[in-house]
């Protein structure tokens, strides 16, 4: 009479595969995190140069949000009444999250330079190749995010 269940064998075969498959996927599932989370920190310096546009068009009633950097408007993300989301674990630095806002050939062009502070690490958006650090509205991407 045969004894019901798995010999030693096909057990071993059995978490050798569940390893294989591990160790390809975790990998790649970590990556896609990092890389949604990125998406996430582009995204909200795009709602927080949005908010500053609004603060802009209204600067005459605003004024006192800005502070006059050369010929260039600046606005901290304390002063702007918006509400990013923020991790539980996380929260942006709004003294140091900045839009700037400068005219320039005869047109407004909106900066932004985020750090966003997590447990030990800080990342966000910033332009190393930059005297100050911002990134152009237009050229926003995951290559900016860096970490600090």
């Amino acid at each position: 009479m045969r004894n019901k269940g798995f010999t030693l064998v096909e057990l071993i075969a059995t978490l050798t595969i569940i390893s294989i498959i591990s160790l390809i996927a975790i990998p790649s599932v970590n990556k896609a995190i990092v890389s949604s989370q990125d998406e996430v920190y582009v995204s909200d310096a795009k709602i927080m140069i949005s908010n500053a546009r609004y603060y802009y068009s209204l600067k005459d009633k605003y004024d006192n949000l800005f502070t006059i950097n050369s010929n260039c408007y600046v606005i901290s993300l304390s002063k702007m009444k918006v509400t990013i989301y923020e991790a539980s674990n996380g929260k942006y630095d709004s003294d140091n999250t900045l839009v700037k806002i400068c005219l320039e050939n005869d047109a407004i062009n909106y900066y932004v330079k985020t750090k966003y502070i997590k447990s030990n690490q800080t990342k966000g958006i910033y332009d190393k190749d930059s005297d100050d650090g911002y990134v152009l509205e237009k050229d926003l991407s995951k290559k900016y995010v860096i970490n600090y």
